[in-house]
C-alpha cells in the first residue's frame, strides 16, 4: 500500500503544479493553499485509501440541545480573556484533553505552559471542546466556530466561494475523475477557517502577541498567512511521526511563491531524527518534547518485567489482525501478561467491537482506561508491539519495540532502516523475535528522537525566535 499511497501524493503534486494559484483569489486570499489539505483528504476518501477518523461515535450529536446551548454560552463568557495582554499566543488543535500535574490540559498546552510561564505571559485559543482548567487564560471557540459555520451555510455567505468551487471542481475531475463533497469542504473548511481568521485578527490585535505556537493539523494556514502579514512568527510543534506521507509537509520544489505566506515560518521537532526534509521550507529547531521526558523520569523506578508485553491499538483498521496477534502470543506464551492498549475513543464499546474468545483470554488484559499512565506500561513491558502509532515513538528511549507491517507501517520504514525498532511480517516472525530475546541493533541513540532537557531548549528557542521578530500591526 505504501507505494499506492506515495503514487498519489506525487499525483496530487503534479496536479496541483498546474494549478492556476494566482488567478484563484477570494478577497486577496488563495482558498487553495488553506484548503489543499482537506481536499487531499478528500481525494483519498473517494480512492479509499485514507484512514479517516478513527472515532466512530460522535459524542456531541449525542448531547441535548439544551447542554449544546450551555456549552455555547460558556465559550461566548470565555472570550471575557480577550482583553488580558499576551506575548504568546497557543492554538490548541488537540481534541484529547489529558490531566497532568491535576491540572485538566492537552499535552501542546502544558508543555508550553510549563516551558515559558516564568518569562512569558500565555493566553490560550481553544478551537477544540476539551474542557479546559478554569485557571488557564483560554478562550474557547469550538462550538461557536461551528455555530456560524452553519449559519454561513444556510445564510450562503461569503459570496465568490463558487467560483472558487466551480474551477476546483472542473480541475479535479479532468485529473481524477472524481467529484468531492463540497459542501463538506465548504462548511468544515473554508468557512471554519475564514470564521477563525476573523478571531485571530481580534485577538492580535488585541492582546498583541508576540509569537504563536499551535500543532498544525491541516487547517492553520490561514492563521499563517494572516500572522505572516503582522510580522508574528509561527511555530508549528511536533506532534506525530516524522513522515514523508503528510500532505501537509508535502510541497512541489517549484512551489509558488504564494506557498510560503501560508506555511509555518519555524518548525520545533521533538529531535533532530529525519528533520532534513522539513528544512527546506521551514526553520526548523530540536526542543524535545517536555511531557513525554516528565513521564520517562517519573517512571523510570518501575522494573522491567521480561514477561509482560503490550499490544497498541491502531483502531478498527488493523484490529482483527493486531487481535489475533494478541491470541496466538498468549497462546505460545501462557505465563506471559499481554496488555492490550485500546485507543481512547475504543474505551467506552469496546466489547461490542472486539470478539467475545479475545475478551475471555485470561493472560490477556485489555486497558480500557488511563487509571494506569501509559508510561507504565510502556516502561513495565519487555516489548512494545504496533504498527505505526506514536506511543511507539514514545516506548523507543525505555522498551524494544516491533513493528508489525500491516496497515500503516510504512510510516515507520526509516526507524525499522536505521535498526531502531525491530520489524516482523507476520504473527510467527514476532513470536520469534521474542523468543530470541532479540534487541534493535541501530546506532542512533534514542536522542536523536527525543532531545533531552526539553524545558531549558523550549524556552530557549522562542526566546531567540521572538528576539528576532519586530510586530508590525
Amino acid at each position: 500500500m505504501n507505494n499506492e499511497i506515495q503514487d498519489q501524493i506525487n499525483k496530487f503534486l503534479e496536479f496541483e503544479e498546474n494549478l492556476e494559484i494566482d488567478n484563484l483569489l477570494y478577497k486577496n486570499l488563495s482558498p487553495w493553499l488553506f484548503l489543499r489539505t482537506a481536499i487531499f483528504e478528500e481525494i483519498f476518501r473517494e480512492k479509499n485509501l485514507s484512514l479517516g477518523s478513527q472515532n466512530t461515535s460522535d459524542k456531541r450529536a449525542s448531547s441535548n440541545n439544551l447542554r449544546q446551548l450551555y456549552l455555547l454560552l460558556r465559550e461566548v463568557l470565555s472570550f471575557s480573556n480577550v482583553f488580558n495582554k499576551a506575548d504568546v499566543l497557543l492554538i490548541n488543535n488537540d481534541p484529547k484533553e489529558k490531566t497532568i500535574d491535576g491540572i485538566l490540559t492537552t499535552k501542546l498546552i502544558w508543555g508550553f505552559t510549563k516551558a515559558l510561564e516564568s518569562e512569558f505571559k500565555i493566553s490560550i485559543l481553544n478551537t477544540q471542546s476539551v474542557e479546559l482548567n478554569s485557571g488557564l487564560n483560554s478562550i474557547n471557540i469550538s462550538r461557536i466556530l461551528s455555530f456560524f459555520s452553519r449559519i454561513m451555510l444556510i445564510l450562503k455567505g461569503f459570496s465568490g466561494w463558487k467560483g472558487v468551487e466551480n474551477y476546483l471542481d472542473k480541475s479535479i475531475y479532468e485529473f481524477y475523475g472524481v467529484r468531492l463533497n463540497w459542501k463538506r469542504i465548504y462548511r468544515d473548511n473554508f468557512l471554519r477557517q475564514l470564521i477563525l481568521g476573523y478571531i485571530l485578527r481580534i485577538l492580535i490585535r488585541v492582546k498583541t502577541p508576540k509569537i504563536i505556537i499551535f500543532s498544525d493539523n491541516g487547517s492553520m494556514s490561514l492563521v499563517n498567512k494572516i500572522a505572516k502579514d503582522r510580522n508574528i512568527p509561527t511555530v508549528d510543534y511536533q506532534h506525530a511521526v516524522l513522515s514523508d506521507y503528510y500532505i501537509i509537509y508535502k510541497h512541489n520544489k517549484t512551489t509558488n511563491p504564494l506557498y510560503k505566506e501560508y506555511l509555518s515560518e519555524y518548525y520545533f521537532s521533538w529531535g533532530e531524527y529525519r528533520l532534513s526534509s522539513y528544512k527546506e521550507n521551514y526553520k526548523c529547531q530540536v526542543v524535545g518534547n517536555t511531557y513525554f521526558e516528565k513521564e520517562k523520569n517519573e517512571h523510570l523506578h518501575i522494573e522491567k518485567n521480561p514477561r509482560c508485553l503490550l499490544i497498541v491499538s491502531d483502531g478498527k483498521h488493523t484490529r482483527n489482525d493486531l487481535v489475533n496477534l494478541a491470541i496466538k502470543l498468549s497462546e505460545r506464551f501462557k505465563d506471559f501478561t499481554i496488555y492490550y492498549k485500546l485507543r481512547p475513543e475504543e474505551y467506552k464499546d469496546w466489547l461490542l467491537n472486539y470478539p467475545k474468545e479475545f475478551t475471555k483470554i485470561q493472560n490477556i488484559k485489555v486497558i480500557d482506561n488511563d487509571h494506569n499512565n501509559l508510561y507504565y506500561y510502556l516502561t513495565l513491558s519487555a516489548y512494545v508491539i504496533g504498527t505505526n502509532s506514536t506511543v511507539l515513538l514514545e516506548a523507543l528511549p525505555i522498551s524494544k519495540v516491533i513493528i508489525y507491517k500491516i496497515g500503516w507501517f510504512f510510516e515507520m520504514n526509516d526507524y525499522i532502516e536505521d535498526g531502531l525498532f525491530l520489524s516482523a511480517d507476520s504473527c510467527a516472525e514476532i513470536i520469534e523475535l521474542i523468543l530470541r530475546k532479540k534487541s534493535p541493533n541501530g546506532n542512533l541513540k534514542p536522542d536523536s528522537v527525543f532531545k533531552e532537557n526539553s524545558l531549558y531548549l523550549t524556552l530557549e528557542k522562542v526566546k531567540q525566535v521572538v528576539g528576532e521578530m519586530p510586530f508590525n500591526d
